[in-house]
């Protein structure tokens, strides 16, 4: 998966949350999508996926003081992790297919997951239990 998909990915997880109630199927298709894209609609996702963050944290997008809690994530928090963290995120990455095809919103957590640059490896493994 390309980069800033995933960057845009870990901001669609952290506008959902608190919105679960506004999550649809066409939430969970697009993050699939996205999951299995090869890299041919990078840009075309990228759009998709801002959609739907705005139409999931709309005021987030018009907002004089921006917290950035549903930006893009950084990715130099997981190029710099150290490694037993780094380890813990690419096991994450690695699970997203297996999870996006599950019901419940597991998918949702594990990209939230991955954008925490303040858990350690083992509370980020919980996630997967």
């Amino acid at each position: 998966m390309n980069g800033e998909v995933l960057s845009a990915l870990v901001a669609l997880a952290r506008a959902a949350e608190g919105n679960e109630w506004n999550i649809t199927a066409d939430t969970r298709g697009l993050i699939t999508e996205a999951i299995n894209d090869d890299g041919g609609n990078t840009e075309s996702l990228l759009k998709r996926i801002e959609d739907e963050r705005k139409r999931l944290v709309p005021d987030c997008f018009h907002c004089a003081s921006p917290c950035g809690r549903t930006a893009p994530y950084d990715l130099e928090g997981f190029i710099n992790a150290d490694e037993e963290t780094k380890k813990a995120k690419q096991i994450l990455l690695s699970s997203l297919k297996e999870v996006s095809g599950k019901g419940d919103d597991l998918i949702f957590r594990v990209l939230y997951a991955i954008g925490r640059d303040d858990w350690s490896a083992e509370e980020l493994l919980q996630v997967l239990k």
